[in-house]
């Protein structure tokens, strides 16, 4: 029995090929979609699921309550909660204590060579990081040691990039410019790439406290790369253990202001998905960008196995006589049921190999663009395969489950006299004109959300941000200023060089640079209330380097007040926040950071010191030489490859044994719009699929009008009809279709593009070329598909239409 359902199935397949071959492209478009969108969220959700205690630890984040209402999500923590937690709730339980990662120049002496490297996974933690995580240590000592300063543990692929054979345990390695000392004293297996804390090189936190002024280390207003992490054992209630935490500030910070913060205890397997709170150590994968990937793969697969009924049904004009016989001969329903099952499970395997080739590709683009800002690449795995056999079995069943009852159940006697029509078995024909529109609405959709993401990246690519980005060089010193005369002389000789404009020293870019965020007062108030600023530390020339206009008083002062004070420039969004008028605001003074003040030299218009996600910041910009680890410098040409090489040369110079850390602020602008670029690389990607399939969908409609209306179009053509009178009819009711679709559509896009505009501070209007657009696409699509086939028909021989009648 199966042998004869295989061998009408292949003859069936041969006689109508184009039709299999278009049933398994479309159903394999589908599958890899599906399959790609598997893969990624699978490893996107999989993140700190290896850890063992991964129902025990929690990572500490806070939740601020400004005074006008507005919640903000902080990730990071202050220096001194830790060890309050230690101090005030010795019961608590284990508390593991992270700062970084950061980017540090590693260099040590190999057999007397020097050797330089800069890593970008440097993170000091503390005696717990081992226990509570479940991170390997092959050999060495054990983590309790991270209680020492100067110890460090080194990645195995950081060992071998370093030492290659050779033993590194007990070597020295000297950390960043101030050149501290640490001793590797175990080597730890590379970590796994769905790991929110990323890193290559961990150094024990005592060094990091002996590193930094306690300006830092005790301020509890001080956020910077700083993680607090809590293990529990046993039962506990996490309820409680939250309200026992947020008793601490009380103690340390005025109460008022004490109030409006909420510390939260976060599962670690959480903090991947977690976007509102953000993760300075890792990238997180917004929720929003996994239900909408979910949804447009359940779509697509959906419009695939409605393409495979409206074709199937479309064809089954052309299999009446073979079905009318079947059941003459002795056939009964179960065993045609059985039939156009196999069939469809036999198209569901051969596109699924197609789906496996189709999902390589879109791997490839997909890892191409995300190895530029992720360690990882998305792969095939064995649990892809298993996915696929649940996902065969439920297409099988949604796309041959109509057309097995429909056509097995047409009447003999009418299938073989070919008066099969769309009311006596076919199937509805005004639900296939549905299924076309709801096909239409969803390639518009798709196609409207591209345009717009597409013209908001542009948007931002080249919008201005208050200074000016272009021809703008950041390099990195191996000392600070304050320390080393050699810094100032490789300025100098940078301004010899005929192709450099300006040069300035500072901590970092306006964007992409290192920066403070700390807390401002008006000297009246007893509290910061809430304010929180970017502080920057420049010298004089920062402003016209960067090209940055001045709205009011003079250039920066280079000098300090005194150790706690300093003359400092602000922008109008921190006069804004401060309630000071511009006229009063030369002179200005207030405090900053706690016990810091600033005594205002001058305004400047505002400027982006983050993406164009984010509002306008207040920006303290001061003049503290023993933080400028940089040199900004503008270059008159645009050539900047070129350059490199050059200002390499002065660098060398200087420091012949230094690495020499070259940067492009314009790259750090680009890569805050990674998330945004990847979405629109998806969207793209489906678009195109959507397109595809709903091309499908309508070849498969127009073959079924074709079909009931051959007849027509013979008799049209025997009395003189021209082809595209004929044309006409077929094309005049599509474009009603695809009218309904457009007026469906649109609301829908519009709702969906606002709300990806809305996440966005700068952004563009919504524009009624977007959907114009969109609709000229599907229409041209639609015309040259119905056009197609219609033509076909219009051009056969009328004698082919009429032969049987």
């Amino acid at each position: 029995m199966i042998k004869n359902y295989l061998t009408i199935a292949f003859r069936v397949f041969k006689n109508q090929l184009v039709y299999t071959l278009i049933n398994v492209f479309g159903l394999g478009l589908g599958l890899a979609c599906c399959l790609v969108t598997y893969v990624f969220l699978s490893h996107e959700l999989s993140f700190d699921t290896f850890h063992e205690k991964k129902d025990q630890v929690f990572k500490v984040v806070t939740e601020y309550t400004t005074d006008q209402g507005e919640i903000a999500h902080l990730a990071k923590t202050s220096y001194p909660l830790a060890p309050a937690i230690n101090r005030d709730l010795p019961d608590f339980g284990k508390v593991l204590q992270v700062q970084g990662p950061y980017e540090n120049q590693i260099s040590f002496t190999l057999d007397g060579d020097f050797k330089i490297f800069k890593e970008s996974g440097t993170i000091y933690t503390n005696e717990h990081f081992f226990d509570l995580l479940s991170f390997e240590i092959i050999r060495g000592a054990s983590g309790e040691i991270l209680e020492q300063p100067g110890k460090a543990f080194l990645t195995e692929t950081l060992a071998k990039k370093y030492f290659g054979d050779l033993d590194p345990i007990g070597q020295i390695l000297s950390v960043q410019k101030d050149s501290a000392k640490v001793e590797v004293v175990g080597i730890v297996k590379d970590p796994p790439v769905n790991n929110s804390l990323p890193f290559d090189l961990l150094i024990s936190y005592e060094t990091f406290k002996n590193r930094y002024r306690s300006v830092h280390r005790d301020n509890w207003m001080m956020l910077w790369f700083g993680s607090t992490y809590v293990g529990f054992e046993g039962t506990y209630s996490l309820s409680e253990k939250e309200d026992r935490l947020n008793t601490i500030l009380e103690k340390y910070i005025d109460k008022e202001e004490a109030a409006k913060y909420r510390f939260q205890l976060m599962p670690i397997t959480e903090i991947h998905t977690r976007d509102e709170y953000g993760n300075n150590t890792n990238y997180t994968i917004p929720s929003i960008v996994i239900y909408v990937l979910i949804v447009l793969t359940v779509l697509l697969i959906g419009t695939a196995c409605l393409n495979f009924i409206n074709l199937a049904t479309a064809q089954a004009i052309n299999r009446a006589r073979e079905i009318g016989i079947r059941k003459t001969i002795g056939g009964n329903r179960a065993e045609l049921k059985v039939q156009f099952f196999l069939e469809t499970l036999m198209i569901v395997l051969l596109a699924a190999m197609v789906a496996l080739t189709i999902t390589q590709v879109f791997l490839f683009s997909i890892n191409t663009y995300l190895q530029q800002y992720t360690n990882y690449s998305l792969q095939l795995s064995f649990d892809s395969l298993l996915f696929m056999i649940p996902v065969i079995l439920i297409v099988t069943l949604l796309a041959g489950f109509y057309p097995a009852f429909v056509i097995s159940g047409y009447h003999p006697i009418e299938a073989i006299k070919s008066k099969i029509t769309e009311r006596s078995g076919s199937g509805n024909y005004y639900l296939r004109r549905v299924l076309v529109v709801a096909q239409f609405c969803f390639s518009i959709m798709m196609i409207v959300s591209m345009i717009i993401v597409a013209s908001q990246m542009n948007y931002l690519n080249n919008s201005e941000m208050g200074f000016n980005r272009e021809n703008v060089v950041h390099l990195n010193l191996p000392t600070n200023y304050d320390q080393d005369p050699s810094v100032a002389s490789l300025k100098s000789e940078l301004l010899n060089l005929s192709y450099v404009e300006s040069a300035a020293m500072s901590f970092g870019p306006p964007i992409g640079g290192f920066s403070w965020n700390c807390s401002f007062r008006r000297l009246e108030n007893d509290y910061e209330d809430g304010m929180i600023s970017t502080v920057k530390f420049v010298d004089a020339n920062y402003i016209d380097t960067w090209e940055i206009s001045f709205s009011s008083g003079k250039q920066l002062t280079p000098r300090e007040v005194n150790d706690s004070t300093f003359h400092v420039i602000v922008n109008k969004k921190f006069l804004k926040k401060l309630q000071v008028k511009e006229e009063e605001a030369v002179g200005f003074k207030f405090a900053f950071n706690g016990n810091l003040y600033g005594i205002i030299d001058a305004v400047t218009e505002d400027f982006n010191t983050h993406s164009l996600k984010v509002d306008l910041q207040p920006v303290i910009m001061a003049y503290r030489p023993d933080y400028f680890s940089g040199i900004d410098i503008r270059l008159k040409g645009k050539n900047i490859h070129q350059a490199s090489g050059n200002i390499e040369d002065v660098f060398r110079k200087y420091y012949p044994l230094a690495y020499f850390d070259f940067v492009v602020p314009e790259d750090a602008i680009q890569d805050a719009y990674a998330l945004e670029k990847f979405v629109y690389r998806i969207i793209l990607i489906f678009s195109v699929m959507s397109v595809i399939i709903s091309i499908i969908g309508l070849y498969g409609l127009v073959s079924f009008m074709v079909a009931r209306n051959r007849k027509m179009i013979g008799v049209r053509k025997v009395f003189g009809a021209s082809t595209w009178s004929i044309l006409k009819i077929f094309a005049k009711e599509y474009l009603v279709l695809l009218g309904i679709s457009f007026v469906i559509a649109s609301p829908l896009a519009y709702l969906i593009g606002t709300n990806f505009l809305s996440s966005f501070v700068y952004r563009i209007p919504m524009n009624p070329m977007f959907f114009v657009q969109a609709f000229l696409i599907v229409l041209v699509i639609a015309v040259l598909t119905v056009g197609w086939k219609s033509y076909q028909s219009a051009t056969q021989n009328p004698a082919n239409s009429l032969r049987y009648e």
